[in-house]
């Protein structure tokens, strides 16, 4: 489509078991928001939940990492300056929508050099997230 979007499941039972076992299989099957929700008995929190869905669904557009001090002080050939430089040509690859900033910060965590990583801040009007 190129635009943003989520899907909204309309159910009279939108807690119930089956309607989350639907919205969980359109996430994961098709990599869509989706929310459930009475459309007839909507309330404020159930509008604010699916425009908040909808904001994540922006492109993301910046990305910026905080790199520890330390690391600076590294020569640019050294092998750990090599794996932050291909940590970040990774991230880049999850690096689409806003709401992916979790699938960077998996990524990030699957090398066995990161200790901690922390989103620092996420800003989707921007399209824009910050990691530390």
């Amino acid at each position: 489509m190129g635009k943003p979007f989520i899907v909204v499941v309309n159910s009279t039972m939108p807690l119930g078991d089956d309607c989350r076992n639907k919205v969980a299989l359109l996430k994961e099957k098709y990599d869509v928001a989706a929310v459930a929700v009475d459309v007839l008995h909507m309330t404020e929190n159930d509008i604010t939940q699916i425009l908040g869905a909808a904001l994540y669904e922006f492109p993301a557009r910046i990305l910026k990492f905080q790199l520890p001090d330390w690391l600076k002080t590294l020569p640019i050939g050294h092998w750990v300056w090599a794996g932050v430089v291909e940590l970040l040509r990774q991230a880049t690859d999850y690096f689409v929508r806003i709401r992916d900033y979790e699938k960077v910060v998996a990524q990030f965590m699957l090398n066995e050099n990161v200790e901690s990583i922390f989103i620092d801040r996420v800003s989707p009007g921007e399209g824009r997230y910050a990691l530390h």
